[in-house]
């Protein structure tokens, strides 16, 4: 039986996670929408570990956003002092949540004291307190008056590294027209080596130990596409699907398919699910964001950014309606255990929890 302080942990997440559902998504017939509150809007990237999620909060503007853990015990700030935060990912190896800031133009930190560059939490799952301060918190190093990643989007790990040390990073570019990057980052090296150049707006970054998944956007149409890099040795990269109408992110899902958003500011916007051998597009999970943004998946529920406007910038919820059959076999498998509890209940021990 689970224990009484995990059943009030659930509680609480319940009631701090279900809010009032949103009127412009609308969810596919599988999925329960909610609204997750935040402390103030929500940007940059999303991940989850367990039952815990994180979330940039704040407005654009050097210093201006900070990191955020919501999880049973309520929403903790673990860093603050970004710009402008771009994708993130959690690295259990080495126990820090890993985020990008692009907020500086130029290649020059100008008045700003971080950007375009990758950030490394500490802690984030334990940390209280006084917050981290991200300038002191550079992964990779300026070198000399340029900065390593003037247009930071995503980053994911390198599934074939245990130690978390090698990483995957989108580089969406600052110049017109774009040179989007996809680098490969070791951060105890603090070296940063690009694999595919000459990308549009480089977007979602996703990956698995034979292929990297990487999206982007045509300077001149706005179109997205998610291309496909093979790691087996002397493997290209290639298509997996045009024509999006965007690309902002991307996730490995739970199920092994790649979770998308196709999003076209002031436009069509959803989260697809594609298969990543094929290119198919297996279903539409939501529609009719503003601006779907980052996403990530934890437990079969999807976290999903809508980061179309100051005031709409929030953090939806989709979790996956069990099937009536599974509802059935639940509830049968629930009365089978009491049926053999009693059964199987010694005398004198009628209403004991011993």
């Amino acid at each position: 039986m689970m224990p009484c302080s995990k059943c009030w942990g659930m509680i609480v997440t319940l009631f701090l996670w279900v809010g009032p559902a949103a009127a412009v998504p609308i969810a596919t017939s599988g999925y329960q929408l909610s609204t997750l509150v935040t402390p103030g809007i929500a940007t940059g990237g999303v991940a989850a570990v367990g039952e815990s999620l994180f979330v940039g909060v704040g407005s654009y503007g050097a210093g201006a956003q900070s990191v955020a853990r919501i999880d049973s015990g309520g929403t903790t700030l673990i860093a603050q002092g970004f710009g402008s935060l771009s994708g993130m990912t959690y690295d259990a190896a080495g126990d820090r949540l890993l985020v990008g800031d692009n907020f500086a133009f130029g290649g020059s930190l100008g008045s700003a004291a971080t950007a375009d560059n990758l950030y490394a939490i500490p802690s984030p799952l334990s940390h209280a307190g006084t917050p981290f301060q991200a300038q002191n918190l550079e992964v990779l190093l300026p070198t000399g008056a340029t900065l390593p990643l003037p247009g930071m989007a995503d980053v994911t790990l390198d599934p074939r590294d245990p130690t978390g040390q090698s990483l995957f990073v989108t580089d969406s570019s600052e110049s017109f027209p774009p040179n989007g990057l996809l680098l490969s980052v070791d951060t105890a090296t603090q070296t940063a080596i690009p694999l595919v150049s000459g990308l549009g707006y480089a977007a979602g970054v996703a990956a698995t130990a034979t292929a990297v998944f990487f999206g982007e956007v045509d300077a001149a149409t706005f179109q997205g596409q998610i291309s496909r890099l093979d790691l087996t040795p002397g493997g290209g990269s290639s298509v997996l699907v045009s024509g999006l109408a965007g690309q902002a992110d991307l996730f490995l899902a739970s199920d092994g398919n790649l979770l998308a958003t196709a999003s076209a500011y002031g436009g069509a916007s959803e989260v697809l699910r594609i298969n990543p051998n094929t290119g198919a597009i297996l279903e539409t999970v939501a529609s009719g964001f503003d601006f779907a943004t980052a996403l990530t998946e934890s437990e079969g529920s999807i976290y999903v950014l809508e980061g179309g406007s100051t005031a709409g910038s929030k953090i939806y919820r989709f979790s996956p309606i069990p099937e009536p059959a599974s509802i059935l076999m639940l509830g049968l498998g629930f009365g089978w255990l009491s049926r053999l509890g009693r059964c199987n209940r010694s005398p004198g021990f009628e209403g004991s929890d011993a």
